[in-house]
């Protein structure tokens, strides 16, 4: 009898486009901003669907200041290491600030430099970074 999770998971990842839906053989990946809106330095996850990732994999969150994706500003990126593999759960902190502003980011997987995924879903958050007294971060949020 099979894993009744194992099989709806696979129901999902088929309906949603991760193996053959859409036009594209790339599994899909789940990014999601886990750090709120005056945290500069997000914490961010990357769920991979079983039995997609290798220990020594290459994984990237890249993070862009507009809706395109064109100006990348930063990035995050390593290696899958044999925990990340087992469980399909990637989860790093971008060691340099973003700044204020709206933020873009999404993620990729890379095996010898070559996409094994499709990219994320884009995660978007507003960030209010530096030094902020209550007062100026209410009329920050009243403006918005």
């Amino acid at each position: 009898m099979r894993d009744r999770r194992t099989s709806d998971r696979r129901r999902r990842l088929i309906r949603g486009g991760g193996f053959g839906g859409g036009g594209s053989l790339l599994p899909a990946i789940v990014l999601t901003w886990t750090t709120g809106e005056e945290d500069d330095t997000p914490t961010m996850t990357i769920d991979v669907p079983e039995g997609v990732l290798l220990e020594d994999d290459h994984w990237e969150i890249r993070f862009y200041s507009d809706i395109g994706l064109t100006t990348q500003i930063a990035i995050s990126e390593g290696d899958v290491n044999a925990t990340d593999a087992g469980d399909g759960e990637i989860s790093d902190t971008l060691s340099s600030g973003l700044g204020s502003g709206t933020r873009y980011a999404r993620a990729l997987i890379l095996r010898d430099s070559v996409p094994i995924t499709q990219y994320s879903n884009v995660e978007v958050k507003t960030l209010v970074s530096g030094e902020t007294d209550d007062d100026d971060y209410a009329a920050w949020l009243a403006a918005a």
